[in-house]
Parts: structure tokens; C-alpha cells; sequence
């Protein structure tokens, strides 16, 4: 039995992909869960165009992704928040935190699951923060942590 799947599925296959798989497994678990359906014709025609827009969404997002990378590169990001006598900051610095001061000393809107902090920021110092923008795009910038006088 030919389907096409409509969502990528574990050891066989991702979203689109034409494959021959026997007729139960197709009829009692891809199809009833929404995985899978019957390839027709029009459907293969169709699976075409949609490989060919997603290829295209593709491309475009890895040259907007290049582009921020390229801006995050020259970003040094200064927050200033209280301290401990110990130099400890009063809770740690979260990704959340450091998005919505990227957007708003810089303008860029990235998502917060993007941002790879190693581990939690809870103390003055400087930092690399990564910031995977695409499969094939990372991006760094400069976090420096100052104390508030």
C-alpha cells in the first residue's frame, strides 16, 4: 500500500514522503492517527508543489537567520541588576529575561527556546550566549552582567 505521510514519523519516514508499507499498518494505525493517507495521483502532484513551497520557506528562513546571526555578532548586551555582597545576582538570568531585553535595546525578535545558556547566569561576569537561529545557523553575541549601584 502507498501512503503519504502527513507528519514525520519515527523510523519511517518525514512529513511528505511517499512510502510502500503494508496494508494493515496503513489502514489500522497511520491512517487512523492522522499520519498518514492513501497516495492518489493528484495527492503525488500536490506532495510536489508543497515540497517545493517548504524548500522555498526553507531557503528564506536560512537568509533571514544568516542576517541576525550577522547582527548578533557585533551585540554586546549590558544588563544591570542587584547583587549579593558575594557578587551573586538575587535570582538567576533566564532566557526569557534576555530575549525581551534583546527586543528591546536592539530590536530583534528571537525565540526565547532558541537561546543555549549553558547554565544559569547567577553572577556578575561576562558571557557568550548562543543562539541557534536555524539547522544550519548559529549565532553568539556578548552578555556582560554588571551590578546596579
Amino acid at each position: 500500500m502507498e501512503v503519504v505521510l502527513l507528519n514525520d514519523v519515527k523510523d519511517l519516514g518525514q512529513k511528505y514522503d511517499i512510502i510502500d508499507v503494508k496494508s494493515g499498518y496503513g489502514r489500522n494505525y497511520l491512517m487512523p492517527k492522522g499520519l498518514a493517507t492513501l497516495a492518489t495521483r493528484a495527492l503525488k502532484k500536490e506532495i510536489e508543489l508543497k515540497k517545493a513551497e517548504d524548500a522555498k520557506k526553507k531557503e528564506a528562513q536560512s537568509a533571514e537567520a544568516k542576517q541576525i546571526a550577522q547582527k548578533l555578532k557585533n551585540i554586546t548586551l549590558t544588563l544591570l541588576r542587584k547583587v549579593t555582597s558575594s557578587g551573586k545576582l538575587y535570582g538567576a538570568l533566564t532566557e526569557k529575561v534576555i530575549v525581551a531585553e534583546l527586543k528591546s535595546a536592539h530590536g530583534l525578535d528571537i525565540a526565547e527556546d532558541t537561546i543555549k545558556v549553558s547554565e544559569p547566569i547567577k553572577s556578575v561576569g561576562d558571557y557568550k550566549i548562543e543562539v541557534d537561529l536555524a539547522e544550519d545557523t548559529k549565532g553568539h553575541f556578548k552578555l556582560v552582567v554588571k551590578e546596579e549601584k
